[in-house]
């Protein structure tokens, strides 16, 4: 190995302590409104970088509407969590100069605080929507009302999609009635910037996690 190859590793190694150091710990809520024809909601949720991770987090207040029971909603609450990370948690990492981040996904139905209220309804097989669930609802709906509330538009045809460039993805889990639905590099745009903005780089990549 000749002297510049090895002053040029030592010199990204640096350069990452020194960022990794620089930045310490960085976290906040995020939130705003997405419009797409008739439908209009708001996304939410807590955003936190430490030394290796991107975590984000979702309190989500789970209100039973009359005929929805303690004991239905303590059923479905673990089944829902766990296809909501299953789909959105691990699924993705930022590569950026200083080393490769993780995106962890935390969907949580017991915090001290929250930033989505969800009305659980009786029965099945309706048309829930972000803040209206059914308490028959399959994980995989639970984790496509779970997708808006990151800020991600429908993708499918006569849905909440994006104005600006509609996007048509059966495998998404962004479709219509998601049965084996997947998260896309593309759902994750939003945390991408939020962190070359913390960062201060701005050759940052999305790579899929092998699982």
């Amino acid at each position: 190995m000749n002297h510049f190859v090895i002053f040029a590793c030592v010199g990204s190694i640096l350069l990452g302590v020194i960022l990794r150091e620089a930045r310490g710990e960085v976290g906040e809520i995020v939130s705003g409104r997405l419009t797409s024809g008739r439908y209009d909601w708001q996304y939410g949720y807590h955003i936190h970088l430490d030394d290796s991770t991107l975590i984000v987090r979702v309190g989500i207040n789970l209100v039973a509407a009359p005929g929805v029971t303690k004991v239905q909603l303590d059923r479905v609450q673990p089944e829902w969590e766990k296809e909501i990370e299953r789909v959105w948690s691990n699924r993705f990492a930022l590569m950026a100069r200083d080393g490769s981040y993780p995106i962890v996904v935390d969907a949580s139905f017991k915090r001290v605080s929250y930033q989505h209220d969800v009305i659980v309804k009786p029965g099945g097989g309706r048309r829930s929507d972000e803040l209206n669930w059914h308490v028959m609802d399959t994980p995989q709906i639970a984790a496509h009302e779970f997708g808006h509330m990151l800020g991600l538009y429908d993708e499918y045809v006569g849905g909440a999609q994006d104005p600006e460039g509609k996007v048509y993805d059966v495998d998404s889990i962004m479709t219509s009635s998601p049965v084996a639905g997947r998260s896309r590099g593309r759902h994750y745009e939003r945390f991408k910037q939020w962190f070359k903005e913390k960062t201060d780089q701005e050759d940052v990549t999305l790579q899929a996690i092998a699982r």
